[in-house]
C-alpha cells in the first residue's frame, strides 16, 4: 500500500513540476524573448520549487516510515517474547513447582516493565521515542563519519 502511495506521489510530483514549468514558461515568455538570463533564473527557481516540494513530501512521509519501522520492530519483539515464554513455561525437564515459580517471575517482570517511568524529557509515545533514537543515531554517525574523514587525511 505504501509503495502504491509513493508511486502516486511521484506521479503527482512530475505532474506538478510540469505544470510549474509550464506556468513559469507562460508567465515569462515575453522576458525569455528579450534576454537569456531570465530563462536560466526561471529554470533555477523551478528546480528550487521542485526540490522544496520533494523535501516537503519526504517530511510528510517520515512519520509513516517511522510508524512502519516501529510496528515491524514491535511485532518481532512480541514474537520473540512469546516464544521465550512458551519455552520457559513449558519446559518439562523441570518440575511443576519450578514452572509455577517461572510463571510468577515472568508476571512480576511484565508488571515492572509496564510500570517503568519514562525518562525525563522523553515522550511516552513510542513512535516519537523511535524518531528521537533514530535522530540521535544518525547524528552520531554523521559526526563519526566527519571525524573519521578528517583523521584519515
Amino acid at each position: 500500500a505504501e509503495a502504491a502511495a509513493a508511486e502516486k506521489e511521484r506521479r503527482e510530483e512530475s505532474d506538478g513540476s510540469d505544470k510549474t514549468a509550464n506556468e513559469s514558461g507562460d508567465g515569462s515568455s515575453k522576458s525569455n524573448e528579450t534576454s537569456d538570463p531570465s530563462s536560466s533564473s526561471s529554470g533555477a527557481s523551478a528546480r528550487n520549487r521542485a526540490e522544496a516540494a520533494r523535501l516537503k513530501r519526504q517530511q510528510e512521509a517520515m512519520p509513516h516510515v517511522v510508524e512502519a519501522l516501529w510496528n515491524a520492530s514491535a511485532l518481532d519483539i512480541e514474537r520473540t517474547i512469546r516464544s521465550v515464554c512458551f519455552k520457559v513455561l513449558h519446559d518439562f525437564s523441570v518440575d511443576k513447582k519450578k514452572r509455577a515459580a517461572r510463571a510468577d517471575a515472568l508476571a512480576r517482570l511484565g508488571k515492572t516493565f509496564q510500570s517503568a517511568e519514562v525518562a525525563a524529557g522523553s515522550s511516552r509515545d513510542p513512535v516519537a521515542g523511535l524518531e528521537e533514537a533514530m535522530r540521535k543515531a544518525f547524528e552520531g554517525n554523521a559526526e563519526g563519519n566527519g571525524e573519521g574523514d578528517s583523521d584519515g587525511e
